[in-house]
């Protein structure tokens, strides 16, 4: 059941369907995304570009994908292109939009977490550093992203004749890369580049061609070839001093023809006659993987004279001057999937200061900062993980609901170690987790860093990024009783779940209030710091009994309730429980301890509540409610899966 507010006040994403082709490339024209130099140079090509584009949006998001944001009444959107450009790595590309930041900050959020959640082993992006508003973005996010999971080069790209080019040296031996030659390839791309570029790149891959990935593109009448070359000094054969990686790939895909780009990569510390020879003889030598083609049928068609190639800043005179040609700069980034959590955090403070600025901090999430969150404390992710019995979660909660390959996401997931246990159970199952608390998500990305297809991210749940009907199985735990508008959390449930697919909501009912026999006092405080909980951080302790009452009002199907006692103290409380209680009640009392009269009225109330519990005479006790539903519908066909 899609929520009708979120057309009017909700930022919308989809992926784009073959028909939005001209949509895209209008707002690519009033952003000024086609610079001259670039539109004359693609124009003759655009039918050619436009068919690439429709046969990579049919293959519904599995090579190639545009993602829509948009606020259809503000009539503010913003787009974003991804493409498989190996195996292991997606490049991210011409990031547009009408001057909506707020859009554009949720849209590359809502693309990082499917991505990751998906499995993407890294992600990369190109940008002008003269494009000051994308560098100003950008830099400051890879800044904050560890330097072993971030690899940022800035590279010159020129158009290369190689008719100009001299003849092969005698004193270089080149070599075409085959699977021998693979661990060479490597270690000498690690030496240059680091080891980010050589695992994104996935240089160590046997199929150093992409003939697997290729084979894909074709069934889409596309394409996606790499050749490699190494240069060595014909005295020392074994041991590479230069190499050639040539992309190749359907015209346009990358406007400024970056998925044929030939990237040289040359050892610095080569006197400049070596240098010379080494880029003389590879250039010659990629020269192979770019025939002439003016067949524009074919996926293949490449109808220039020259060579995309890219050398790093220190060779860019030697260029300049030996071709005469004009060049551009380009940063090239890559964040590893051990940096993406790293990267949404980046993203998310970058985007809250523009909006800070722009005084709309309203519409977008507040990453990393807690909005009233009563347990927010340093000591909640521990006291969690010892509390929660997570294969008794899993087995009683999620395994009836999740299948291999499906996606499940895990709203207020704290420390993830019900996502750990998920992974574990259904190594195939696709899992995320959103918690607003920053540090509680590193601790869950701590724990699930060891899975692929598992990630944890900081968000609000009451307004997700994720794509409408993304996730098979939508799990919230002990999140309601503390959401001051619970309905609203789960209509962002409803619509993030995929239609015929499940939601599970457990949560107490009872919790600090069913004792006997009574104490009037004790009852009586404990009754009003509830009443001050509730009004100002929404706190509900009779939540369990709600929920299929709010279920049943949003039009779920084939509800199902399970109610079972949670807490059960009869005489004095065990001493685990008794931890546990402490803990808590050192957390939540504090900050109400102004309501309560002071902090020695706090302490006494949690006194007199723990001497309670420890009586033998007494019997404490809660309920858990376990309440699923289906969402009604089916997915709307042509709508590209981003799964």
């Amino acid at each position: 059941m899609e929520n009708k507010k979120n057309s009017v006040s909700h930022i919308t994403h989809r992926k784009a369907l073959i028909d939005d082709f001209p949509l895209i490339f209008e707002l690519y024209d009033q952003s000024h995304f086609f610079y001259p130099k670039k539109i004359e140079r693609i124009r003759p090509y655009m039918d050619v570009v436009e068919r690439n584009w429709r046969n990579g949006l049919s293959t519904s998001g599995t090579l190639f994908w545009t993602h829509i944001a948009e606020k259809p009444e503000q009539k503010k959107t913003a787009t974003l292109t991804a493409w498989k450009t190996t195996e292991k790595s997606w490049m991210a590309q011409h990031l547009t939009s009408n001057k909506c930041p707020d859009v554009v900050g949720k849209m590359l959020r809502n693309v990082l977490e499917k991505s990751s959640a998906e499995g993407c082993h890294s992600g990369q992006l190109w940008f002008r550093p003269e494009n000051k508003q994308v560098n100003k973005l950008f830099t400051p996010v890879f800044e904050q992203i560890r330097e072993n999971t971030r690899y940022v080069k800035t590279l010159c790209f020129f158009d290369v004749t190689p008719d100009l080019i001299p003849s092969p040296v005698s004193s270089i031996a080149i070599r075409s890369c085959e699977e021998r030659d693979i661990p060479d390839l490597y270690a000498f791309a690690v030496k240059i580049r680091g080891r980010v570029f050589a695992d994104a790149e996935d240089l160590s891959n046997r199929d150093v061609c992409l003939s697997e990935l290729d084979s894909q593109y074709r069934r889409f009448s596309l394409m996606r070839r790499r050749y490699c070359w190494l240069a060595a000094d014909s005295g020392r054969p074994d041991y590479p001093i230069g190499a050639a990686i040539a992309y190749r790939g359907s015209l346009g895909f990358n406007l400024s023809l970056l998925e044929n780009r030939c990237e040289l990569i040359v050892d610095p510390t080569l006197d400049e006659k070596m240098s010379k020879a080494v880029i003389f003889s590879l250039i010659q030598a990629a020269k192979a993987a770019y025939p002439l083609n003016n067949n524009s049928a074919s996926p293949c068609f490449y109808p220039f004279k020259y060579i995309p190639v890219l050398v790093e800043t220190h060779l860019a005179n030697f260029f300049h001057s030996y071709f005469a040609a004009p060049f551009k700069t380009y940063n090239h980034c890559i964040w590893l999937y051990d940096g993406f959590n790293e990267w949404l955090q980046a993203i998310g403070t970058r985007y809250r200061k523009v909006m800070e600025r722009a005084g709309r901090l309203k519409n977008i999430a507040d990453v990393g900062r807690s909005k009233g969150y009563i347990m927010d404390d340093p000591r909640e992710a521990e006291r969690l993980i010892q509390k929660v019995d997570p294969p008794q979660v899993v087995e009683s909660c999620i395994l009836e609901h999740l299948r291999s390959g499906e996606i499940m996401l895990d709203l207020g997931c704290g420390p993830g170690v019900i996502l750990q246990e998920v992974k574990r159970r259904i190594p195939d199952a696709a899992v995320v987790g959103a918690d607003i608390s920053r540090s509680r998500t590193l601790e869950a990305h701590r724990h699930l860093k060891a899975y692929s297809k598992a990630m944890a991210v900081a968000a609000d749940v009451s307004e997700l990024p994720f794509q409408s009907d993304s996730f098979d199985l939508v799990f919230a735990r002990f999140l309601f009783q503390f959401m001051k508008h619970p309905e609203r959390i789960l209509e962002e449930m409803i619509r993030v779940c995929s239609p015929g697919k499940t939601i599970v909501i457990q949560d107490l009912d009872g919790q600090l209030l069913w004792h006997y026999p009574p104490d009037a006092d004790l009852e009586k405080n404990i009754g009003d710091a509830i009443a001050f909980l509730s009004e100002h951080h929404g706190f509900d302790p009779f939540v369990g009994r709600k929920l299929y009452h709010y279920m049943h009002n949003a039009g779920l199907d084939n509800i199902n309730v399970r109610p079972e006692i949670y807490h059960l103290y009869p005489g004095k409380i065990p001493e685990r429980n008794r931890r546990h209680w402490e803990l808590k009640l050192s957390i939540i009392l504090p900050k109400i301890s102004g309501f309560l009269g002071g902090r020695k009225s706090a302490e006494k109330l949690k006194e007199r509540f723990m001497n309670y519990l420890l009586r033998e005479d007494t019997l404490t006790y809660s309920v858990v409610f376990t309440v699923s539903g289906k969402k009604l519908g089916k997915k709307k066909t042509g709508a590209l899966d981003e799964r």
